[in-house]
């Protein structure tokens, strides 16, 4: 892998990574420039979002766990699942995609025909990619 010639970039051997992958591995590799994110599509759609703090660190816990505070906390349900960044989406593949099609019922109109199409085809996505 090249190196990031972003001039902020961190460069640096890392010895357990390098170890792992084979072959040198350089601290930019796993560097982003703060604030800012460039996210990919499942389409190969690309955006930048400005990254902004979500939550801060306000101690550190004898048994080493951070207390954190959300800076907003509304829309955040006990027990809920946080993530550190979006998970990849996964699409379908073209037998996954065969199989929701043929799962519908070819006989009803075609206006209920392609809804159920696509109710299928979001379910599946729904389990890939939620559950």
């Amino acid at each position: 892998m090249k190196c990031s010639e972003h001039p902020d970039a961190p460069h640096g051997f890392m010895r357990d990574a390098s170890h792992s992958a084979g072959r040198y591995v350089c601290e930019c590799e796993f560097w982003e420039p703060q604030g800012v994110k460039i996210h990919a599509g499942p389409y190969g759609e690309a955006w930048i979002a400005q990254e902004e703090p979500v939550a801060h660190v306000y101690r550190i816990e004898a048994n080493g766990r951070p207390c954190v505070a959300w800076d907003d906390a509304s829309g955040i349900e006990v027990n809920a699942k946080l993530y550190a960044a979006p998970r990849k989406w996964v699409g379908l593949t073209d037998e996954e995609i065969d199989t929701a099609w043929r799962s519908v019922d070819y006989t009803v109109p075609y206006n209920q025909f392609r809804i159920g199409v696509a109710r299928a085809v979001e379910a599946r996505l729904k389990e890939k990619n939620y559950d």
